[in-house]
């Protein structure tokens, strides 16, 4: 499995130099969103990215926690960033009902099958619907996607819904288990008690990342072996600027077709 850099701490920038530009999603202007780019680290050592995590942010609150719902906008903007660093491997979410729309994915199935280096870099996060059927749909869309190279990763595993079956069912490359989990083993167990979900699905995923890693001594209840990884607070925060990212405005909405 690919492992991406620079490494999760990423260096401020030096004064001197202006940040980046951030990636749109939107045409720069009043309401405009834009990428916000999360690392997911080793444990092991911190010093290696599996890839980074992206979502979409309001520009005039870019701190704000809560981030708009996935939708091919979203998908479109990741790959057109893929176009443009052929270093990084970037993932997204994408709903069960997402992948119900076959043919607003159609031009992206036809761009990845096109470009199979792309598609290697392009992690599909994707979680269970409470809804069984449309969940078990929404398999088959992602299992067209693996076949083009993108890795497959169940998003909020061990969250209310989340089923051992899906995951047998969609045999993915990460696993990616909720923030509720940890928080609740904070609560309830103190050092140690994570470590039975973890070896679960490190039996049904080669990767395993936990989420909301954001105290320090969240690393206490972790098991550091090759193929766990962490994102939240410890890892990195979601950065609109991230210092990898070419220095030129995109206009990324120009996928999905100009809004104005």
């Amino acid at each position: 499995m690919q492992v991406t850099h620079p490494s999760p701490a990423q260096p401020a920038l030096p004064l001197s130099f202006p940040a980046p530009p951030p990636a749109y999603v939107d045409m720069p202007g009043p309401g405009a969103r834009a990428l916000a780019f999360q690392p997911v680290s080793s444990l092991l050592d911190g010093t290696r990215n599996l890839y980074q995590s992206v979502t979409s942010r309001l520009l005039a609150s870019p701190d704000d926690d809560a981030r708009d719902a996935p939708g091919l906008a979203l998908v479109q903007a990741v790959m057109a960033v893929l176009r443009d660093h052929p270093w990084i491997t970037l993932g997204c979410s994408v709903s069960p009902d997402m992948l119900a729309d076959e043919a607003g994915w159609a031009p992206l199935l036809d761009e990845l099958r096109a470009d199979n280096r792309l598609a290697r870099r392009l992690v599909i996060e994707l979680a269970q619907s409470d809804d069984r059927l449309e969940s078990r749909q929404a398999l088959g869309l992602a299992g067209r996607l693996r076949k083009l190279g993108c890795l497959l990763a169940i998003d909020d595993f061990g969250a209310a819904g989340g089923t051992v079956d899906f995951l047998l069912d969609a045999r993915p490359d990460i696993v990616r288990i909720a923030p509720a989990y940890l928080h609740r083993a904070r609560r309830l167990h103190g050092v140690g008690g994570t470590s039975g979900l973890i070896r679960l699905c490190r039996r049904l995923a080669p990767a395993v990342v936990i989420q909301g890693v954001d105290d320090p001594a969240d690393l206490l209840r972790l098991p550091r072996e090759a193929g766990v990884w962490i994102q939240g607070v410890l890892a990195g925060l979601p950065a609109l600027h991230a210092p990898w990212l070419r220095p030129s405005p995109w206009r990324l909405a120009a996928c999905a077709g100009e809004r104005h």
